[in-house]
């Protein structure tokens, strides 16, 4: 066939090189113009990534992403020479859209800590990210899946430690962990300490060799994959949600009561902030009802 012929697979070769040699000079002549052509060709252009395996490197050098500090589409050049000293990861989050991103729980550390995370709002970033191990050197990493460390780029000179008070604290959140991971059981995979949560109680993230949350949900949605899989609840230490619940005394009965209604809101709000489907949505409105009951009466 005509596609399999040496000399077309040549001058195909040829033509790709050459164009994505022009696309690079415009880019750097007129980044405004070619903004203008990335949005309307961008999607079909990361499909090269995906699929062009001798090119992909070129093309990922020509590809824009939006960037959580200015909002603005940037080149992953620019984001390595913004990363921090020392950095040697391109962090990224998957999403519908720019705002529900940088809003993400899973954001909260970054953003305080003003380190940058491109924002992949596009479908197509999801299938391409396995085939780049790495670039220059860095390796992509989803904030949403795994353990974040991120300590490493982290001016600690002003953090304090209170040694016994510390101590305790610790015991008080391990004793909660044990609590909740007996609650929820087979509902999540793990329950776990966060390192990403600054502002709010809980978030869920994938495990590291997991599927990405969005990708899942994608699939889910298109009926390409049955049920989504449990996910690891993070939790935020520092939160006076999850601080209250770590001092309860779970020898009470009462108090065991009101634990594990707490536990299922906040389990049931990671779910929603992640666009999963909640099993009980009567139940989790009797109990916001409940609460609000409580709060005017």
């Amino acid at each position: 066939m005509l596609q399999n012929d040496p000399i077309v697979a040549k001058i195909k070769s040829h033509l790709t090189k050459k164009v994505l040699s022009e696309l690079k000079t415009e880019l750097k002549k007129s980044k405004d113009n070619y903004i203008n052509f990335w949005k309307n060709f961008g999607s079909v252009m990361k499909e090269g990534i995906h699929e062009d395996y001798t090119n992909k490197e070129n093309i990922l050098d020509i590809s824009l992403f939006y960037s959580s500090k200015s909002k603005k589409l940037i080149t992953i050049e620019e984001y390595l020479n913004n990363k921090k000293k020392d950095q040697n990861e391109i962090f990224y989050i998957s999403g519908d859209n720019i705002e529900n991103l940088i809003n993400s729980p899973q954001m909260e550390t970054f953003i305080k800590n003003d380190i940058e995370v491109l924002l992949f709002t596009d479908p197509v970033d999801e299938f391409w990210i396995p085939n780049i191990s790495e670039y220059k050197k860095c390796t992509f990493k989803s904030i949403t899946k795994g353990n974040i460390d991120i300590d490493k780029y982290i001016d600690k000179k002003n953090n304090k430690k209170n040694g016994e008070k510390d101590k305790k604290k610790n015991e008080n959140i391990n004793k909660l962990i044990a609590y909740m991971k007996g609650h929820f059981g087979e509902k999540v995979k793990d329950v776990k300490i966060s390192t990403r949560l600054t502002d709010s109680p809980v978030c869920f993230v994938a495990e590291e060799n997991a599927m990405d949350i969005h990708l899942e949900n994608l699939l889910k949605k298109h009926k390409h994959l049955d049920q989504v899989t449990t996910k690891v609840l993070e939790i935020n230490p520092d939160h006076k949600i999850i601080k209250n619940l770590s001092l309860l005394d779970f020898t009470n009965e009462k108090n065991k009561s009101k634990c594990a209604e707490v536990s299922d809101m906040l389990l049931n709000q990671a779910k929603i902030i992640e666009g999963i489907p909640l099993e009980d949505s009567k139940s989790f409105c009797q109990s916001i009802n409940n609460l609000m009951v409580k709060d005017i009466s």
